[in-house]
C-alpha cells in the first residue's frame, strides 16, 4: 500500500496530463480521489488536467486540420456529412465545444470535427481554455466527493459493525445466563 502511495505521489501529476491529454475522465476521478486522501493536490490536479486537455485539443485540432478535411471530403458519402457536420459546428459552435467535452469518448473526436471545420482556431483556444478549466475543475470535484463520501460510510460502517459485535454479545451473554 505504501509502494501505491509513493507511486501516486511521485507521477500523479504525470499520469493526469498524459491521462487527460487523451480522453481522462477516469483518471481525473482518481486523481480527485487521491487530492481527497492527500497525496495530490486538488488545485494542482486541476491545473494540470486543464493543461493535458488542452493541450490533447489543439493537438487534435490540427491533425484535424492538417489532413482530415482532405481525407474525409475526398470520400463522396462520407464528405456529405463533413459538411452537415461542418454547417453544425459552425452555427452551433459555442454549444459544441462543451457538450463534446461531457461526452465520453467524443473529446478527441470532437477536436479533430472542428479541426476538420471551417472553424477558426482563435474561437477554439478561447472556448477550450474556459471548457478545460471547467470540466477538471468538476471531474476534479466529483472524484474529491467520492472519496469524502466513502470516508464518511467508512465511518458509519465501524459504528455499525461495534454495534452489531455488540448486540451479539449480549445475545449471546443472555443466551449463556439461561442454560
Amino acid at each position: 500500500m505504501e509502494l501505491a502511495r509513493q507511486l501516486v505521489a511521485d507521477y500523479g501529476y504525470l499520469a493526469v496530463f498524459v491521462g487527460t491529454f487523451l480522453e481522462g475522465e477516469a483518471v481525473l476521478l482518481c486523481a480527485g480521489f487521491a487530492a481527497h486522501q492527500g497525496l495530490l493536490s486538488a488545485p494542482l490536479v486541476v491545473l494540470t488536467a486543464a493543461l493535458g486537455a488542452y493541450t490533447g485539443h489543439i493537438a487534435f485540432f490540427f491533425a484535424g486540420r492538417w489532413k482530415g478535411r482532405a481525407w474525409l471530403f475526398g470520400h463522396r458519402r462520407l464528405g456529405r456529412h463533413a459538411r452537415k457536420a461542418d454547417r453544425i459546428i459552425t452555427r452551433n459552435g459555442w454549444t459544441s465545444v462543451f457538450v463534446l467535452q461531457y461526452l465520453y469518448g467524443a473529446r478527441i473526436a470532437g477536436a479533430l470535427a472542428f479541426g476538420m471545420s471551417s472553424f477558426r482556431l482563435p474561437r477554439f483556444l478561447a472556448l477550450q481554455t474556459v471548457n478545460c478549466l471547467v470540466w477538471a475543475a468538476v471531474v476534479t470535484a466529483a472524484g474529491y466527493l467520492v472519496s469524502q463520501s466513502l470516508d464518511a460510510a467508512r465511518g458509519r460502517l465501524a459504528l455499525i459493525s461495534a454495534a452489531v459485535v455488540a448486540l451479539l454479545v449480549a445475545g449471546a451473554w443472555v443466551i449463556a445466563r439461561r442454560r
